[in-house]
């Protein structure tokens, strides 16, 4: 993007201002400044939730307001609701062009699931799906260990190496110093150096060890999920059952790049390496599993499903239902009439559960950490 959101901001805001004002945009501004420092997750997924139009917690939508209201004591507080709207996609693209980080990968995962069956009307020239897709775009890889960090290491030891002779050598010259502490002392910066290259080290290590994981599963051709052999399983089932497999194995990013293309081949496999361009819905896929299976894949998920997740808030919302009994009518009354009997080509709905399931791992991971 040519130009970033402070540039475009008088052009995002006219939609709910014609009479642009310098003062007012300045206020607004230093209120998203303010705003975009905030690291509360159940907030900024209240925030997307008015993007899309969605009610959210009342106390989340007041702390939003109430910095534009410190900002410009002239803000207004009755018919505000496009103008909040506005504002909290606008707030979205700086936060997201601010930094990378675990928030705002949720936050993108977010923005991206919410609309996925397209029943949502955000403010088209916003454009915060592109800025979703940005910061997902630009998560930094887990780099391999470098040379120059090995080699600096050697010449830690080499110091300390030197050093500890040195001392022994005066050990031996004058016995009287024995009772001196002869412990080598690191500065603080080789101490981060030695951290640090450990640390990379060990990214290293895990993300060679969920590769690994990765390429096995996939050669062995078996899913954990019903424990049967892709081929066995069939296409459709396992349009589902590899986007929770191939999820679980993630376990050092918000997931690998070729996530898609890995889901394509396990789909191959379990047509007997044809492609399967029939089209199908998430109903259709769930079908295919009983209760044991669908509660099995949601298992320690269940607090965390909401309009994020529509594939997995349908895949909940199936279980109690006998075969032939509708939970679709339900599902698209709780999800604010999301058509969830749309049809996608089978490797799109796999990809969408497998950004759901990301989605909520990643959620999971941002709140422990507050």
């Amino acid at each position: 993007m040519s130009y970033s959101p402070n540039d475009l901001f008088p052009d995002w805001y006219k939609s709910v201002d014609i009479n642009l004002d310098e003062k007012v945009i300045s206020n607004r501004k230093k209120a998203i400044r303010k705003v975009i420092t905030k690291t509360n997750i159940d907030f900024w997924l209240d925030v997307v939730k008015i993007h899309f139009g969605i009610k959210p917690k009342e106390s989340n939508k007041q702390e939003f307001v109430n910095e534009f209201r410190i900002a410009d004591v002239t803000f207004p507080i009755l018919d505000n609701d496009n103008l909040i709207k506005c504002l909290a996609s606008i707030a979205l693209c700086f936060k997201l062009e601010k930094e990378n980080s675990n928030l705002n990968n949720v936050i993108s995962l977010a923005i991206l699931n919410t609309n996925a069956l397209g029943q949502f009307e955000p403010i088209n020239h916003i454009p915060v799906n592109d800025f979703a897709n940005q910061n997902l775009i630009n998560i930094p890889k887990d780099e391999l260990i470098k040379e120059e960090d090995i080699s600096r290491l050697d010449e830690i030891k080499n110091q300390l190496t030197l050093e500890e002779d040195e001392e022994n050598g005066d050990e031996e010259e004058s016995e009287d110093d024995t009772d001196e502490d002869s412990t080598i002392q690191l500065s603080n910066e080789e101490q981060v150096e030695i951290i640090t290259t450990v640390q990379s080290l060990a990214r290293t290590n895990l993300k060679l060890l969920e590769e690994t994981n990765v390429l096995w599963w996939i050669f062995g051709e078996y899913t954990t999920v019903t424990n049967q052999h892709f081929k066995d399983a069939g296409s459709q089932k396992m349009a589902l059952a590899a986007s929770k497999e191939l999820s679980d194995l993630i376990q050092v990013s918000i997931g690998i790049a070729s996530a898609k293309q890995l889901l394509n081949k396990v789909l191959l496999i379990s047509n007997e390496g044809k492609t399967n361009n029939k089209k199908c819905n998430v109903p259709e896929v769930i079908k295919a599993f009983d209760d044991e299976h669908k509660n099995k894949m949601l298992k320690d998920k269940k607090g965390l499903i909401s309009e994020a997740t529509p594939y997995l808030m349908a895949l909940n919302k199936s279980i109690g239902f006998a075969e032939g009994e509708n939970w679709v009518d339900p599902y698209k009354r709780s999800n604010y009439n999301g058509d969830i009997e749309k049809e996608f080509e089978l490797l799109t709905l796999s990809y969408q559960f497998y950004r759901e399931f990301i989605f909520l791992k990643l959620l999971k991971l941002e709140n422990a950490g507050n």
